[in-house]
């Protein structure tokens, strides 16, 4: 039966393709010139054939298409992707149309992103997608999270079954070791019992190192899990030859599931570190409303954000965050901006005054008129550059995959000159036992656990200090570490208000008797100042965007804008208060963190520097910090550009707090964020003070070198191993028992010196 020149299947004799979907996407193929993907790609057995035209959101494909200003994009999830030459020529069949100005696929998400010309076209790029084989549809991080979930449970499950039947058979593996063997009948009955466990065991807890060797041989090339999966397979099933054949030579069913049972656990480690890409464009976005009250002849409707179109005139009631990008209509209104800004003051917009999308109003109701839609606004913006920058850092290449190139041939090699050698000089049973032996011995067990196992003890010694580390990838860049960016508010600051004017005791009881009845930031500021007990405060009534007012003890109180007190003075970022006749000035600053001049004085070998979106009077109080730079009222995308111009010269780690930071964090080298910070930016950081102190930033980077030699070290150690017990596999000197034996001892030096890096915490 001939074999589908397309999807590899079995097709009927005298035809070249099992189906017409096949032919297409052969068609297609060729004609891009594109043939190089049938060398470059791993097909599974349980490929989905590909179905002719079968797409099924034509009609509502236009929903999804965003309209940029030179181009239009769309964002698709691809299914039925295999391996990197699926997408590789999913992206190349798409850029050979004239109508594709960019395509490219991230792997790790599976999301696909398209850039063309005309709506129209929309629809021929879903149907050039269908025609090669693979399935498209609006891209919804949920699909890429379920698929995620599903990969580690399998994992996970294959995990517990190898640990499950390693530890029965190596109770049975004990029993013969204290003197069983001498029985033959007895032996020979645990030896079946071993192979009953340990047979069923390799077949399904192997699958993940299977399935990857088979595909890497389907594609001409090897990898690590080419002499891994030989090793799995040979070792049980020549102790399976061994107890048929009542031989009382050593059988190796323990060994199999041992290091079965050891890789699995690099190899669940390794796959949740992948699946940790961070879907924070998703979160920014729901910090969106999903409708907003749009003015009508008759009156509000609701509306989807979504369908706001420029002109709209939207209602914002109190508590609500602005729909999108807006002017002001009404006289005043007062909104906490520190989305964007990270400035911890509300703003005070006046008619006429720009408004962005997902701005918070803490004041009364205002109508704005819609400038710009949804899918155009800033947290739309700052959500394409989480993404981007997360995109960029998925792309770095793995120290293993440059390993494995050089490493899996020569096991080979040395496995293959070993069975020839002994073949010739002694015999086949030799030969096979030497061969399997140096396979055992050179499987990279130390190796592969070398890089995780360090991770782990790095890890648990940043959770004693209460430090989360999210993203391996992050102790690459932690050692290499030579420039620290801050942001100000939430970080360097305590991101609250304090009352910083000299007012008497008596006074401050009156202000704050008032102060306590507005959720405003400055009232809140007022009654912490105050410790006691309160008056009771009568008539109080607050007025958006001026202030608010009461009586106490007979006495008329007023706080907040100049005019509302009934003063001349103008001074910036400053609130005044009325009593009777008297009036006062009240000035606040943001408090800076206790341990902040502790945690910059140890790290004196950085250099620092300073990027806030607050204004520059704010910042200019932290000159006497070590700051190299420091730069304010700095917008979240400046934020991002001034970080790039930095990372040309320099390492930089970014430290912040809010989703104003967001984009930067997800760029910087290292990002580092605090547990006070905004859920975005804890999503966007690879690493989380859970302590909230500073000072853990300087333990965190000097624990990062030491982890950071400790995986050359280990390397070094599981590299010198082979060197040492390669020659002694294929002398015959080193038996497969014995084999197992030191390839165990080498991971457990291995696992003893990564733990080091915990001990010394």
């Amino acid at each position: 039966m001939n074999q589908c020149k397309h999807c590899a299947l079995p097709c009927p004799k005298d035809t070249e393709f099992c189906c017409p979907g096949c032919s297409q996407a052969y068609s297609l193929i060729h004609s891009s010139g594109l043939d190089l993907f049938y060398q470059r790609r791993s097909i599974q057995k349980n490929i989905d054939n590909p179905k002719a035209q079968d797409v099924p959101f034509f009609e509502q494909i236009n929903n999804y298409i965003q309209h940029k200003e030179n181009h239009l994009e769309i964002y698709l999830f691809i299914e039925g992707m295999h391996c990197a030459a699926c997408g590789w020529v999913i992206e190349q069949v798409l850029q050979k149309q004239d109508y594709v100005t960019y395509a490219r696929l991230n792997l790790t998400e599976k999301r696909l992103k398209v850039c063309f010309k005309e709506t129209s076209n929309a629809q021929q790029i879903i149907k050039h997608i269908y025609t090669l084989g693979y399935k498209a549809q609006p891209y919804n991080a949920e699909l890429m999270k379920i698929e995620n979930e599903t990969q580690s449970k399998q994992l996970l499950k294959a995990l517990a079954i190898a640990g499950f039947g390693m530890m029965n058979v190596m109770l049975l593996s004990v029993a013969l070791w204290s003197g069983a063997e001498q029985d033959t009948t007895t032996a020979s009955l645990m030896r079946w019992f071993s192979a009953l466990i340990a047979l069923p065991t390799v077949a399904y807890s192997g699958l993940p190192f299977f399935r990857s060797a088979f595909n890497a041989l389907k594609a001409k090339h090897l990898n690590m899990d080419v002499p891994i999966s030989i090793a799995i397979i040979l070792t049980p099933l020549y102790s399976l030859y061994l107890t048929i054949a009542e031989s009382s030579a050593e059988t190796y069913f323990d060994s199999a599931v041992a290091l079965l049972f050891f890789l699995l656990i690099g190899r669940y480690l390794d796959t949740r570190m992948r699946q940790n890409v961070k879907q924070n464009s998703l979160r920014l976005l729901k910090l969106q409303n999903s409708f907003a009250k749009v003015k009508t002849a008759t009156g509000y409707k609701m509306v989807n954000t979504q369908d706001l179109v420029k002109g709209d005139i939207i209602l914002v009631t109190k508590g609500e965050r602005v729909a999108a990008d807006s002017i002001l209509l009404d006289d005043i209104a007062e909104l906490d901006n520190s989305l964007f800004t990270g400035e911890s003051l509300p703003i005070a917009p006046k008619k006429g005054d720009e408004l962005i999308g997902g701005a918070l109003n803490i004041g009364g109701s205002f109508e704005a008129k819609v400038t710009t839609a949804v899918s155009e606004g800033l947290l739309q913006k700052m959500s394409e550059l989480v993404n981007e920058a997360s995109e960029a850092k998925n792309k770095l290449s793995r120290l293993s995959d440059r390993v494995a190139q050089y490493y899996a041939p020569v096991v080979h090699l040395l496995a293959l000159i070993t069975f020839v050698f002994w073949y010739a000089a002694a015999d086949i049973h030799v030969a096979l036992v030497a061969a399997v032996a140096v396979l055992i011995v050179t499987c990279p067990c130390a190796l592969a656990l070398s890089v995780p196992a360090t991770q782990i003890a790095f890890t648990a010694s940043l959770l004693r200090k209460a430090i989360l580390l999210k993203n391996a990838q992050a102790l690459e860049n932690l050692h290499k570490i030579d420039a620290i960016v801050w942001d100000k508010t939430g970080t360097i600051t305590q991101g609250r208000l304090k009352l910083i004017s000299k007012i008497s005791q008596k006074d401050l009881k009156v202000l704050a008797s008032v102060a306590q009845h507005s959720d405003h930031p400055y009232a809140k500021a007022l009654t912490f100042a105050y410790k006691k007990e309160l008056h009771t405060a009568k008539h109080v009534k607050e007025h958006t965007g001026l202030g608010v007012q009461g009586q106490v003890e007979g006495l008329k109180v007023r706080i907040g804008r100049p005019d509302f007190c009934e003063t001349t003075a103008r001074k910036q970022k400053q609130l005044y208060a009325r009593i009777d006749d008297k009036v006062l000035s009240l000035e606040f600053e943001d408090e800076i963190r206790p341990e902040a001049s502790k945690a910059f004085k140890a790290l004196n070998e950085y250099e620092h520097y300073l990027f806030s979106g607050d204004s520059k009077q704010a910042v200019e109080r932290f000159n006497y910090l070590p700051f190299t730079e420091i730069k304010a009222e700095l917008y979240p995308q400046e934020k991002l550009a001034e970080l790039e111009k930095l990372k040309k010269t320099k390492t930089v780690a970014y430290v912040g707090d809010g989703i104003n930071d967001a984009p930067s964090l997800a760029n910087a080298d290292v990002s580092i964020s605090l547990s006070s910070g905004h859920d975005i930016s804890q999503q966007s950081a690879d690493i989380i003070l859970q302590n909230n102190d500073l000072r853990s930033i300087n333990y965190l980077l000097v624990q990062a070198k030491k982890a950071r030699s400790v995986m050359l070290q280990n390397i070094g150690i599981s590299l010198s191993y082979n060197l040492t017990a390669i020659p002694l596999a294929m002398a015959h000197i080193m038996s497969p028992i014995w084999a197992a034996v030191a390839m165990s001892v080498s991971s457990l030096i291995v696992m003893a010196n990564a733990l080091r890096v915990n001990k010394g915490a």
